[in-house]
């Protein structure tokens, strides 16, 4: 069952910059000090036995492919600082879009329930529904039999197998699915809702579903956006 513990807390952008900065001048003491190192070392040289011009070139192409390799790190770090802050515009603009993304977890708020569903790639024999509480317990199952192949939605009332509400929280569902010689489908399992914002989370962006204190899904989950119905 998938890992439904929700981060609570964000990191400080100072703390991110302060991180940056640290490297960048660490880098540079570091070149600095082999600078130091080779000069001294050319200093100090014994004139009766003096370095050899291939002992020489060695420790330059090394300084040489430690400078590169800092550069690479540096323009490495940079590009996914700009492709995560793209990604993040994108997601910003799914805000009031219908959006359907991978995942098994429901929200049971009130009367409101995670829409979810399912893909089967062939046909079922056979197919049950299961739905779990946070610590694994089977609060519902749900009978579906035969399904053809193609996507279903999850019918759950947001009650138990006694018929009674279930408390308000979050829940994990499973499929489990048999074709016709008896052995286990693949499914894909899914969750839809209404985008109401965007929000950073120990510094993995989510989109908030269906309210204020709805859903969050990563988004890197999200598998389709749609404008909302009319």
């Amino acid at each position: 069952m998938s890992d439904m513990t929700i981060p609570s807390s964000t990191s400080s952008a100072f703390s991110q910059v302060s991180q940056k900065g640290g490297s960048a001048a660490t880098s540079m003491l570091n070149m600095n000090a082999f600078l130091t190192m080779f000069t001294t070392q050319l200093k100090y040289q014994d004139p009766t036995n003096p370095m050899q011009s291939y002992e020489l070139a060695a420790q330059l192409a090394q300084f040489s492919s430690v400078e590169k390799l800092t550069g690479i790190e540096k323009s490495m770090t940079e590009m996914q600082s700009y492709l995560s802050a793209l990604h993040n515009a994108q997601m910003i603009q799914a805000v009031g879009k219908e959006i359907t993304g991978a995942s098994n977890i429901i929200q049971v708020t009130g009367d409101q329930i995670t829409r979810s569903g399912f893909q089967l790639g062939v046909g079922a024999s056979e197919a049950v529904a299961r739905i779990h509480t946070q610590t694994g317990d089977v609060v519902r199952t749900i009978a579906m039999g035969e399904l053809a192949a193609g996507r279903h939605k999850l019918e759950w009332d947001g009650k138990n197998d006694a018929g009674q509400k279930v408390a308000p929280g979050l829940y994990a569902f499973e499929i489990l699915a048999l074709g016709s010689d008896g052995s286990a489908l693949d499914v894909d399992t899914s969750v839809s809702g209404t985008a109401y914002a965007f929000r950073m989370v120990e510094g993995v962006p989510f989109l908030v579903l269906d309210g204020e204190n709805g859903l969050l899904i990563p988004t890197s989950s999200v598998k389709q956006v749609n404008n909302p119905s009319a």
